[in-house]
């Protein structure tokens, strides 16, 4: 009988602690989607009758008879003006589903601040970086195959890519490179020189994936184009001169059927633009036979490039672009 005893008073202690557990929950986090039904019902019924919502006594009775009896008068009337968000003295239909939508979004919301923002552990990586880093970008491996329009390789259709593998690269301001496996793991670090290393900072770098090239720019008002097909040398082939302002944004694409095909945009702390295509990517840059491997360190006037479009290279150049309102303008814009 001891046994027997001691099962039945744990039994009333564990219903006695779900009481509490109960009683001590919010009212609203009790209401499931039963109890909604019902209660659209009632505000429903209440509307037909005439009344503009439920008063504070028909709102208790509502709930006690939907939830069960032995609720928390406290309880109700602390829900009852947490939705009366008008202070008239009832409660519509209206004014409870809003109340227990933003309840619910909030609860989303802190449910999602509880997971982790990475789902693996932090590592420390160290690095040759002292200033701030201007950009990090990925440089992928081609895998460059001629193929037809059914996929087939042969020889003389033209080029298909695929990214099989590749590298990240981040560059600070002071001309320090990393190159790091995908992994993470630092590979390589490059100086970067510059004819005026006290003064000029690099601003921005865009891989050329399609010419495996790499170009970056500097606070001089200028842009550097590095060669990376070399693993021993890190070589300047060209750098273009004279911009009207510093380039602080560039942007780089290119056509996966044609690596001939590239554009280049870039954008200037004056508020401008400037658009160069190329034609002849392979082969030609910024007007430079850059596949030939005698260039090296050579500089090109931007004003140059601007007046000399060839069959190679188009430059279009925007001194300041100024945002205009759709709503404003009958004219096309860009």
């Amino acid at each position: 009988s001891a046994p027997t005893g001691k099962k039945t008073q744990d039994s009333a202690i564990s219903s006695q602690a779900s009481q509490k557990l109960a009683e001590s929950s919010k009212l609203e986090d009790q209401i499931n989607l039963q109890h909604l039904v019902e209660l659209m019902r009632v505000f429903h019924e209440a509307d037909e009758n005439g009344s503009d919502g439920l008063d504070i006594e028909e709102f208790r009775a509502a709930f006690g008879q939907i939830l069960g009896k032995g609720k928390n008068d406290q309880q109700m009337a602390i829900l009852f003006m947490k939705i009366d968000t008008n202070c008239d003295g009832t409660v519509d239909w209206d004014e409870f589903c809003t109340y227990m939508l933003l309840e619910y979004q909030e609860k989303d919301v802190m449910a999602g601040e509880k997971l982790p923002p990475f789902p693996y552990p932090l590592r420390v990586l160290h690095s040759s970086h002292r200033e701030t880093i201007s950009r990090i970008t990925f440089l992928p491996n081609l895998n460059r195959r001629s193929h037809d329009c059914t996929g087939k390789s042969h020889d003389s259709d033209g080029q298909d890519w695929r990214e099989v593998d590749g590298r990240i690269l981040s560059v600070c301001k002071d001309g320090t490179l990393c190159f790091w496996k995908s992994n993470l793991t630092l590979q390589r670090v490059v100086t970067l020189e510059c004819s005026r290393p006290k003064l000029a900072w690099v601003t921005d770098m865009v891989v050329l994936a399609n010419v495996n090239r790499l170009l970056l720019s500097f606070t001089e008002n200028c842009l550097s184009l590095y060669d990376l097909s070399s693993s021993a040398t890190f070589e300047r082939q060209v750098t273009v001169v004279g911009f009207p302002h510093c380039i602080i944004s560039m942007d780089y694409w290119f056509d996966p059927k044609d690596f001939d095909h590239a554009v280049l945009v870039l954008g200037d702390t004056g508020g401008g633009v400037c658009a160069m295509e190329f034609l002849s990517a392979t082969t030609s840059l910024f007007g430079v036979q850059t596949s030939s491997k005698q260039v090296s360190n050579l500089r090109v006037p931007f004003v140059q490039l601007l007046h000399h479009n060839s069959e190679a290279t188009r430059i279009a150049y925007t001194p300041r672009v100024s945002p205009t309102p759709c709503m404003h303008t009958s004219q096309p814009l860009l």
